[in-house]
């Protein structure tokens, strides 16, 4: 399959819209516009992962620190069923 001469090798975007997330600021209040943009980044999970590729980190490490995630995810499960169970003795 071959391209014909008239079509260029990458098209180009229909529509000049920035891309991925964008914040407007509204009457000048650009730390407004920053909280709103931290806010937009730590939902998308951009900021958690930009601070993890600052430095890297060794692989036994990076176990080390699921594992230790892990526990405190069990925890806080445990926490939250035992503070059901207490409500529900409790009706």
């Amino acid at each position: 399959m071959s391209r014909s001469q008239n079509q260029p090798r990458y098209s180009k975007k229909k529509n000049d819209q920035p891309q991925g997330l964008a914040v407007t600021v509204v009457d000048g209040n650009v730390e407004k516009a920053i909280r709103k943009l931290k806010k937009k980044l730590q939902q998308d999970g951009k900021l958690l992962e930009y601070k993890a590729r600052q430095e890297f980190v060794k692989p036994s490490m990076k176990r080390k620190l699921a594992k230790a995630a892990a526990k405190r995810r069990l925890k806080k499960q445990l926490a939250s069923q035992q503070e059901n169970e207490f409500r529900t003795k409790r009706r």
